[in-house]
């Protein structure tokens, strides 16, 4: 469990984090993280640990997106012990950088993206920043998966049928 927090901190907080944001100001957001951060998005498998590499995960997505933009939708919430805060947000971007990893070139269209960050604190600082959004929601607009109902959802859906027909083959023995 991280330090208590306040609702004046984490607005204080929201709004310095945000503006660094939309300014792509990386000092400014590893400024107000420890040493040890840890941040989590789902677009990877593993959390980056520390602020170096958080750094080059930043750096990763200001390339790819570097008009990104974050408009805060609601107040920002904190958790009934005060150790905890978060923020639903709208995110608005054009890709015109790639994104490497995982390799997506730069389709130069404009993305939107509904989305939700908790934060965790220790000694004033964010130790753990955790993003959740619609991986898929996104990954169609960067054309990275198939539009609802076009040919390529439809082969995906008759490939994932078949796959879970071997699986529950396999369940069965």
């Amino acid at each position: 469990m991280g330090d208590r927090v306040d609702d004046a901190f984490v607005r204080r907080f929201v709004e310095d984090w945000v503006g660094a944001v939309n300014r792509g100001d990386i000092d400014s957001l590893l400024a107000v993280c420890t040493e040890d951060v840890k941040f989590k998005d789902p677009a990877y498998p593993d959390p980056f640990e520390g602020k170096a590499a958080t750094r080059e995960i930043l750096a990763v997505i200001f390339e790819a997106f570097p008009d990104m933009r974050f408009r805060l939708v609601g107040d920002p919430f904190l958790s009934l012990d005060g150790s905890r805060a978060g923020i639903r947000r709208e995110i608005t971007a054009t890709m015109s950088g790639a994104l490497e990893p995982p390799g997506f070139a730069p389709t130069g269209a404009p993305i939107r993206v509904d989305a939700a960050e908790f934060y965790e604190f220790s000694g004033g600082l964010v130790s753990d920043v955790e993003l959740m959004f619609d991986m898929l929601d996104l990954g169609r607009q960067i054309g990275a998966a198939p539009q609802v109902g076009s040919a390529a959802d439809r082969l995906g859906v008759r490939m994932q049928r078949r796959k879970a027909k071997r699986l529950r083959r396999a369940v069965a023995t």
